[in-house]
């Protein structure tokens, strides 16, 4: 008795899918071509074949990139996790996340300087932090600090870090310098950037042997 009305439901929910998908997609290209400033929502709905109002019935132009850039940056979270959860050297493991965020920033430069624009103007907005249940946040899309805090928690619970200061507080204040690095410095090589952040980050966080 309910099979049209769920055979409605499934190809609404697939039209959805496949309107954000092409809102998503086109997005990529119109940032990472042309940056923050010059990307027009009105002209990524164009390419993607649907109305001006239909994309922001889907996106800001802030969850847009964010959506561009989130399969970019989960890799690294879930890394951060999987070395968390098997017991690796925390300092192993946070070198080798700084190096690998380090080197997807340099990689998609345009896009990361694109999301540093965007994170900029959602924190204006908001006055303040982002609220932890609203998805559509940039921030919470893309929480460039938070699997650098996990794994400063994972090693001050070692013991192998200081215990202060608070692990999201260094995770924030080592995030915004690395990308402000990022954007300032864009012919620098992502091997150098990572080694200044490093050399930063480490010494204070470590506890002496011996």
């Amino acid at each position: 008795m309910n099979a049209p009305h769920d055979a409605r439901k499934r190809s609404a929910e697939t039209k959805r899918l496949r309107t954000r998908a092409a809102l998503v997609a086109a997005a990529r290209a119109h940032f990472a071509a042309r940056g923050w400033q010059a990307t027009r929502v009105e002209d990524i709905a164009h390419e993607a074949g649907v109305s001006v109002a239909t994309a922001f019935n889907h996106f800001s132009k802030q969850t847009l990139l964010g959506h561009v850039y989130a399969p970019l940056f989960e890799p690294m979270l879930t890394a951060a996790r999987s070395d968390i959860d098997t017991g690796t050297d925390p300092v192993e493991a946070l070198e080798r996340h700084i190096r690998a965020l380090t080197a997807v920033c340099r990689r998609h430069q345009t896009l990361t300087v694109a999301l540093l624009a965007a994170v900029q103007e959602q924190t204006i907005a908001a006055a303040g932090a982002a609220a932890e249940a609203d998805d559509g946040d940039v921030r919470n899309i893309v929480p460039f600090p938070r699997p650098l805090a996990e794994l400063i928690d994972y090693g001050q619970r070692a013991g192998r870090f200081r215990p202060e200061p608070a692990s999201a507080d260094v995770a924030v204040y080592h995030i915004n310098a690395l990308m402000l690095r990022i954007m300032t410095r864009p012919g620098e090589s992502a091997d150098a950037t990572a080694e200044l952040v490093l050399g930063q980050l480490l010494p204070p966080l470590l506890i002496a042997s011996g």
